[in-house]
């Protein structure tokens, strides 16, 4: 307030100095012809030297004012120059109030009253008519009247004669008449003044009031109209730059924790650019600050205060010495950026400024916010149109009003089509009335409902899908429309469709480990029994003859077995040198019996021996999902018939330059040929696409020939298919040979002799009788003492009683009560270095941990020979003694 009164006073005197400038030279004119009126009366009784320097005198002084009142007029000083005007108009109503006094003293003609009484009234009248001009200021009027009146009041008292003295008396009365006049003038003067300033000012404020309407409508028609954000703060900033003269002004976006430029037309560029980009903080600026405590900040200095230290070398070389900074909110109250406003000089800013910065970041926060709306919207509109769901706006009564380019794919119906429809065009006959009628309640009701539908597409066909409806409320809780999102679930269908087949597939992985454990219990127990039985009847031929074949079948159950395990297995690739012919040969067998009978099938074999480095598992996969894809394909020929070819093939440069993505060199080619309806051209290249299907649905998954090029590629290998509709498909196999080999080292020790013991005590622990006996009689027939357990708890209270003496412990993994691996961990918390074989008739890569193989125990698969069993406890019994 202070500041303000000193402004408004400032002002009016501004306003008196003009006056009494304007009055001047009229004042001076008239004082050059009353002085020389007085002159002219007195030239006969004062001496013309008296005359003549006191008229020189005036003259001086108007000339003086009227050079001061066109230097004024020339000038037009503003209000803060206008302090020396009024010194030098005071200085030269001094002059005049000495000139006339002057002539009360010296122009007074002694013993002449006719005179004297002219002369009275000629200096009453100049104070009279001072009063009128110089009232307008109290120091003027009133240093004129006193210079005046009081030398000619004294002259007279001095005479002593009862007619000067009442003069005198007059003359005092009078000076203290005008006195009281001109001060009431000069009141009236200020009021009539401060009156007139106000009524401007009111008259400006409401011009810039107007106008500052005006400006704020053209910012908001240009926000309603869409102009760029930048092009509306520039003009927010060039609205309030106009109203304060030498602001610049500027806004800045908040972007998480980051200061963005918005808009600062008059703020140099390399500037704007410091500031884009920093992060917001205590001590950033004004700006900065005032983003991250929400609250107005004013720097009456920028060279000084804390809050710009980091930021003062960027600000001081603009010219930017001032900066206050208000946030901008949206109506929650959330920051949104800031408006600031910038001096070239140290200044805190007054009532005016104040609200300016205030309704700047109102105005400001308008447009930040509905700029962030907007870009809310946009990207709304985008997500709309973009995704693969289709998304529908209707009202109450399920007419649609939007639908984006999702549903027009999925439908068939275009969105002119379909806009101002209900629905309902979308109805199918798969459901029955009831279930629509439900659907309608809910959606007039205004309900949520999510639930798998069938519709119907344009062109009749039937699609599933599921579909979510939700209503959309007013600020009143009021439903006013309706949001429905359609997802195609053909994919969702086809993968819960994988799923379950792979859960059976599982289940059919545990239905084999656990056949395969009582079959090979059975098997163990036939080949041990076989042993026992070939030693007894050695010298009968016959006998040898026959258990010589049951033995060959056992063999042949077990190789089958291994089959199914190996086609059940879950566990990685484990590639290894193989016998590519015998592989085959193997599998081949087993996709025997799942042809149908009226399907031909042949398998030819060159007869050199082809190794590759393989998985076992996965050449079973390619194998088997080629042939099965061959057995669909001649379903419907009328002589079906499959040919698998396996032989060599010689990789030469002539044969890389038609397939580049070939390597010269040696391969194995394995071909799977049919006759069926054979491959369309255009499916041809999506083939060994993920999901990529010629079949029915339900009838293929779409990754059988992808998993095909991928083990393929694992080994190295290559995929072609030749294939013309409806004259049959080959395809073809290439996998690299390893080079120079001609043999692979077997696996089982059927050729060799059985080793025999030297009576070492051996616990035999396994929880089926069966095997406790036949395996005992083995151990014994071996030349071995045998101690039995049932399962791992006795093994280990026979173990403690018995760990001296016993050499070897032979146990099984899967038992009731403790298992054999825990039983063999507690067995050498007794013993260390205790030797102990694992058996079982599971898959042992399934029941035994990592720790245990990669320890590299000794581990037998049931059933094995009996000599292979030997050679395992000779191997374990030299570890021991070593």
């Amino acid at each position: 307030m202070d500041t303000i009164n000193t402004t408004q006073a400032l002002k009016i005197r501004k306003e008196q100095v003009y006056l009494l400038y304007n009055s001047s030279f009229k004042a001076a004119i008239a004082t050059t012809i009353a002085a020389c009126v007085l002159t002219y009366m007195q030239w006969s009784y004062i001496t013309h030297i008296t005359l003549i320097l006191w008229l020189s005198l005036i003259a001086v002084i108007s000339i003086a004012r009227i050079v001061f009142y066109f230097a004024f007029k020339q000038k037009q000083p503003a209000a803060q120059d206008i302090k020396f005007w009024e010194m030098s108009y005071t200085s030269l109503t001094i002059g005049a109030g000495l000139a006339w006094g002057a002539a009360g003293i010296f122009l007074l003609p002694e013993n002449n009253f006719e005179y004297q009484a002219a002369t009275i009234i000629l200096l009453a009248g100049m104070a009279a008519g001072a009063t009128t001009t110089h009232s307008i200021l109290r120091t003027p009027v009133f240093i004129f009247l006193f210079l005046t009146m009081v030398p000619l009041t004294i002259n007279l008292l001095l005479d002593y004669t009862k007619l000067s003295l009442s003069s005198a008396f007059m003359c005092s009365l009078y000076t203290v008449f005008l006195a009281i006049t001109a001060n009431n003038l000069y009141k009236t003067h200020l009021q009539n003044i401060t009156l007139r300033l106000q009524s401007v000012t009111r008259e400006k404020f409401m011009r810039a009031s107007q106008d500052m309407v005006h400006q704020t409508s053209k910012i908001l028609e240009m926000i309603a109209r869409g102009v760029p954000a930048t092009e509306v703060y520039n003009a927010v900033a060039l609205l309030y730059e106009s109203r304060h003269p030498g602001m610049r002004c500027s806004l800045l976006e908040l972007k998480g924790d980051t200061l963005i430029h918005g808009g600062a037309p008059s703020l140099p560029k390399p500037y704007c650019d410091a500031i884009n980009g920093l992060k917001n903080g205590p001590n950033i600026g004004s700006c900065g600050t005032s983003t991250y405590t929400g609250e107005r900040v004013l720097v009456e200095d920028i060279a000084t205060d804390p809050k710009w230290e980091n930021l003062k070398d960027v600000a001081l070389p603009h010219g930017m010495r001032c900066c206050w900074s208000e946030p901008i909110k949206n109506n929650k109250g959330k920051v949104l950026g800031a408006f600031g406003m910038y001096y070239n000089h140290p200044a805190l800013p007054n009532e005016l400024e104040l609200a300016d910065l205030e309704s700047g970041a109102r105005l400001a926060g308008i447009v930040m916010e509905r700029q962030q709306h907007e870009d809310l919207l946009q990207k709304l509109y985008g997500a709309f149109e973009h995704t693969q769901d289709a998304i529908m706006i209707c009202d109450l009564e399920a007419k649609l009003e939007y639908v984006n380019p999702a549903f027009e794919k999925m439908t068939g119906y275009s969105a002119q089509e379909a806009v101002g429809q209900y629905i309902k065009i979308l109805r199918s006959d798969q459901h029955p009335p009831s279930f629509y009628e439900k659907l309608e309640a809910q959606d007039h009701a205004g309900q949520h409902w999510q639930g798998e539908i069938i519709i119907k597409r344009k062109d009749g066909t039937f699609l599933e899908v599921e579909r979510t409806v939700s209503p959309i409320f007013d600020q009143h809780g009021e439903a006013i429309f309706l949001v429905a999102i359609q997802r195609d679930l053909t994919e969702h269908k086809l993968l819960e469709a994988k799923f379950s087949q792979a859960q059976k597939m599982e289940a059919v992985g545990t239905l084999v480990g656990g056949i395969a454990h009582d079959f090979n219990n059975i098997l163990a127990g036939i080949t041990g029994n076989l042993y026992l039985l070939q030693m007894r009847y050695a010298q009968d031929s016959d006998a040898m003859q026959k258990l010589t074949r049951i033995e060959q079948l056992s063999d042949r159950a077990t190789s089958l077995i291994q089959q199914m395990l190996t086609f059940a297995r879950k566990d990685t690739v484990s590639m290894t040198d193989l016998n590519l012919n015998q592989l085959v040969t193997e599998v081949f067998g087993l996709i025997r019996t799942s042809i149908p009978k009226n399907i031909e099938l042949n398998l030819d074999i060159e007869q050199n021996t082809t190794f590759i480095h393989g998985d076992t598992t996965q050449i079973h996969q390619v194998l088997l999902n080629l042939v099965n894809n061959a057995r669909d394909a001649v379903e419907n020929s009328s002589q079906p018939c499959i040919n698998v070819t396996l032989g060599t093939y010689d990789v030469d440069e002539d044969f890389v330059q038609q397939r580049p993505y070939f390597k010269t060199g040696h391969y194995a080619l394995l071909s799977i040929q049919d006759n069926g309806c054979g491959i369309p051209d255009e499916h041809l290249e999506h083939l060994f696409e993920p999901f990529f299907t010629t079949k029915d649905v339900g009838r293929g998954t779409g990754l059988g020939l992808s998993m095909v090029f991928g083990a393929v590629k694992r080994h190295q290998g290559f995929v072609e298919v030749a294939s013309h509709e409806n004259q049959g498909t080959t395809f073809h196999v290439y996998i690299p040979l390893l080079q120079n080999k001609t043999a692979l080292p077997k696996t089982e020790n059927s050729d060799k002799l059985t080793t025999k013991g030297h009576g070492e005590l051996i616990l035999l622990v396994d929880d089926e009788a069966m095997m406790l006996e036949m395996g005992t009689d083995v151990l014994q027939s071996l030349g071995y003492r045998v101690l039995q357990a049932s399962d791992g708890l006795e093994a280990v209270d026979i173990f403690t009683a018995n760990q001296h003496d016993i050499a070897l412990v032979i146990t099984d993994i899967v038992m009731p009560r403790l298992g054999g691996i825990e039983a063999a961990e507690r067995i050498r918390n007794i013993q260390a270095n205790s030797k102990i074989i694992f058996s079982s008739g599971y898959d042992p890569d399934s029941t035994l941990t990592q720790n245990i193989l990669a320890k590299n125990e000794i581990i037998l698969s049931k059933p094995y020979h009996i000599n292979a069993l030997s050679e395992a406890i000779a191997k374990a019994l030299r570890n021991k003694q070593n």
